[in-house]
């Protein structure tokens, strides 16, 4: 199950850290473990139908922002 939820990472990217917890515990698993990927089977489950649609569109905007002040050296930066 674990290698299922793996794969599923690669589009679901949002379950990356609880696959990445419970697959610690792949060489030991106890009754908990196997609680918590059923977890994320029903979560995923329910959500299958949550889609994000992207328009397309001539007016496209690259838009970024940063927060860094370079140390607050204002000389060099």
């Amino acid at each position: 199950m674990i290698g299922s939820l793996r794969y599923l990472t690669a589009t679901r990217t949002y379950i990356v850290f609880e696959v990445g917890l419970l697959s610690r515990f792949i060489e030991d698993p106890h009754v908990f473990h196997l609680q918590g990927v059923e977890r994320v089977l029903r979560y995923i489950k329910g959500t299958l139908t949550n889609k994000i649609f992207y328009a397309n569109s001539n007016d496209a905007k690259l838009v970024g922002y940063t927060n860094s002040d370079w140390a607050g050296d204002i000389e060099t930066r």
